[in-house]
């Protein structure tokens, strides 16, 4: 049987990422593949549910050198090769083995011009090599797609939406309503992030504190995420906020299906996968607008967007939030209809790229 080898430095517990390769293994096995995750340089030991595909660690040094040798010396012309990056070492060695083992060599990338802008000709030079040796590339976003653009032609760029695992977060929201009555009632609202600097948790918390939003609109803010800012006093100091430390996926769903808005306010992210789990469940969003996955967001009656460098800017859609659906049962699913994130479509085409050589 023929195998897809997808090259990746994934780890263990990234619950939407097994449910992908649980689809596009379905996809595959219809066309003769099997397919198979090779996770490279991992500590631990923890078990994921992959019953529909196979994996192979190879995760103690240096034995995992050989390990991997061992895995690439099992490719064959006929097998597919999906390599996730270029920035480490060993993805050079399977590129380079790969040379001799298959024709057929994909990868699946996510930078931009944002996080990748390097001044350095010959690191620029190496990256177009590398590249421009490859089949076709899956990215996700137009900031990716218009990036990669500059190393190769469109046709070799297969373009996906980079999400969590939108069937599970949906699955139970079909009969439930969200709804709020403020000031009256509490608005609950969630923050699901890193608590680091650029995610913009400590300026969404220092703009509350300044603007006593909290007190003015009857809000209830939990925070779901860890970080060094959650030991800062001032960011503490805040009437209706709370920290609720890192969380697993079961219990992020139950916070999003028991809150009204999601608010995402990071000063970068490349294309975060948070918006699409706070849709799946029904929320409402207010996101940073610094964020590349609101691209698809930019016509949704459900999303505010929002600068977070700019004072105010938060509250303002905010209130168009409040102003459109206050008092108002709108059905979770209703909100899941309208969101563009569907991971059954990642994988589609994550499996027409792969057939596409």
């Amino acid at each position: 049987m023929k195998s897809v080898y997808i090259f990746t430095e994934i780890v263990d517990g990234q619950h939407s990422r097994i449910s992908l390769y649980n689809i596009l293994s379905t996809l595959l096995k219809k066309r003769g593949f099997n397919l198979v995750i090779v996770q490279y340089g991992l500590t631990s030991e923890a078990s994921i549910i992959h019953d529909n595909f196979d994996i192979v660690r190879c995760k103690d040094f240096p034995s995992r050198y050989l390990q991997l040798f061992r895995i690439l010396s099992l490719i064959s012309y006929r097998d597919l090769v999906v390599i996730g990056g270029y920035g480490h070492f060993y993805l050079w060695i399977v590129r380079i083995f790969s040379i001799f083992r298959t024709s057929s060599i994909f990868c699946w990338l996510g930078s931009s011009s944002r996080t990748s802008n390097s001044n350095s000709v010959i690191a620029n030079m190496v990256k177009q090599l590398f590249l421009k040796s490859i089949t076709s590339i899956i990215t996700y976003g137009k900031d990716s797609s218009d990036y990669y653009r500059k190393f190769l032609p469109s046709s070799k760029i297969y373009t996906g939406m980079n999400c969590s695992d939108t069937n599970y977060f949906s699955e139970i929201n079909f009969s439930r309503t969200n709804y709020f009555d403020t000031p009256t009632q509490k608005l609950k609202i969630l923050v699901v992030s890193r608590l680091v600097e650029h995610k913009g948790v400590p300026s969404l918390l220092r703009e509350l504190k300044i603007s006593e939003m909290t007190i003015r609109h009857n809000i209830d803010v939990n925070i779901i995420g860890d970080g060094p800012y959650k030991f800062d006093p001032y960011c503490y100091d805040l009437s209706g906020v709370r920290f609720l430390g890192s969380k697993g996926v079961e219990d992020v769903r139950n916070s999003m299906i028991h809150s009204n808005i999601l608010i995402q306010p990071t000063l970068y992210d490349p294309y975060s996968r948070v918006l699409s789990e706070a849709l799946s469940t029904g929320m409402f969003v207010v996101a940073s607008k610094y964020d590349s996955s609101t691209s698809a967001l930019l016509d949704n009656p459900y999303v505010e967007l929002y600068d977070p460098r700019i004072p105010g800017s938060l509250e303002v859609a905010l209130n168009k939030i409040i102003y459109r659906f206050n008092r108002k049962k709108i059905l979770r699913s209703d909100i899941f209809s309208q969101s563009p994130f569907d991971i059954n479509k990642y994988a589609l085409t994550l499996f027409n790229m792969l057939m596409s050589d």
